[in-house]
């Protein structure tokens, strides 16, 4: 996997999302020494002893084996993008606009829907692998929590 910092800003006019954003950013940071390593990355420990979450913007929580064989490894689904059935919130010339959809988030219009991910939800690292989707380093419960207030956010749009 590519991986590559990002900017933490988002272009959502929408203040609990940005507040969102900030709190998971924070989050992340929060777990970085001042080396610039992640602390949840133990690459002392064996891989099965060590295990590494990622949150990423679509909702997905995966993961995967840590210490040496980090980003080595398969990454696992914990939990799947997020499902919606009402509107969506979508960034047209810098405003918030709604979209009618009964579909997942990634299923149909992908690449529109990447956009939208980029557009509310920016995450500190970002892979050119997932079509630039942006993802935190967290730990499961963090990830958990961040996934359900996310999904609570979509809901509401």
């Amino acid at each position: 996997m590519t991986t590559t910092m990002t900017t933490t800003t988002t272009t959502t006019n929408h203040p609990e999302i940005q507040r969102l954003n900030e709190e998971i950013v924070a989050a992340h940071h929060a777990h970085v020494l001042p080396h610039g390593k992640n602390e949840l990355i133990d690459e002392t420990a064996a891989p099965n002893g060590n295990m590494v979450y990622h949150l990423y913007s679509n909702g997905t929580i995966t993961r995967q084996k840590g210490g040496f064989a980090y980003l080595n490894r398969t990454e696992f689904t914990h939990e799947s993008h997020i499902m919606y059935k009402q509107k969506v919130g979508k960034m047209v010339g810098g405003e918030l606009k709604y979209i009618d959809s009964t579909t997942s988030f990634m299923r149909e219009n992908y690449h529109k829907t990447i956009a939208l991910y980029d557009e509310l939800f920016v995450f500190p690292l970002r892979t050119e692998d997932y079509g630039h989707i942006t993802y935190a380093i967290l730990t499961k419960e963090e990830c958990e929590l961040f996934r359900e207030k996310m999904g609570d956010l979509i809901k509401v749009l």
